[in-house]
């Protein structure tokens, strides 16, 4: 899923320079700050690198989100669209936890407007044969790689990311708009082809 408005104005960055609004480059993961009640307006980040001892914070979603891109990258599934939100070195991407309270229709999400990127380590997507190749779970790992290649979008092929919603007379309007059928099907599909899951054939799919 995509979308325009950040929330970054609220974080502020452990990792080199207190107050910045977002990374200068990379994957940073975001949560709150243990020591302050006030975690709404003070939070904590966590750079992410590949293949190197976990010295992060005592946090479930610091550390489930490691293991995610971990995983990925180990089995080489979406290595370029990682690699690219690792290495891009014009903007940054931060990743937050979906907050249900919040945020209750949808369970990824990124924003270009701070480039901010919500997903859940524990909600997967559950797709119907009438959308899928088949009934089942589409993991979180999946959503959280979904976005990603959003990201990449949004730097690599802007016009496409901001492309309209196919009309409901489209054959295809069932994937929402060009971008999201782009991502589906050359960033999904493989990873999905690779892990044995159900193949999206639209854009739909439940909590």
């Amino acid at each position: 899923s995509r979308g325009s408005n950040g929330h970054s104005g609220r974080m502020s960055d452990n990792m080199g320079g207190g107050g910045k609004q977002r990374p200068t480059y990379g994957i940073k993961i975001w949560y709150p700050n243990p020591s302050n009640d006030r975690t709404q307006d003070d939070w904590l980040s966590y750079t992410y690198g590949y293949n190197q001892e976990y010295n992060g914070p005592n946090n479930d979603f610091v550390e489930q989100t490691v293991r995610a891109l971990d995983f990925l990258l180990d089995n080489d599934i979406g290595t370029d669209v990682i690699k690219f939100a690792m290495d891009v070195n014009t903007s940054g991407i931060n990743i937050q936890q979906t907050d249900p309270t919040t945020q209750c229709c949808w369970y990824t999400k990124y924003e270009v407007n701070g480039y901010n990127l919500f997903w859940d380590p524990y909600t997967g997507l559950y797709v119907g044969d009438e959308d899928a190749s088949e009934t089942g779970l589409i993991p979180p790992v999946i959503g959280l790689l979904h976005e990603l290649a959003h990201f990449r979008s949004s730097m690599l092929n802007p016009e496409r990311y901001n492309s309209k919603p196919y009309s409901f007379q489209f054959w295809n309007f069932k994937y929402s708009n060009p971008e999201e059928k782009f991502v589906i099907q050359n960033v999904e599909w493989p990873a999905a082809r690779k892990l044995n899951l159900p193949l999206r054939f639209s854009h739909n799919g439940g909590i």
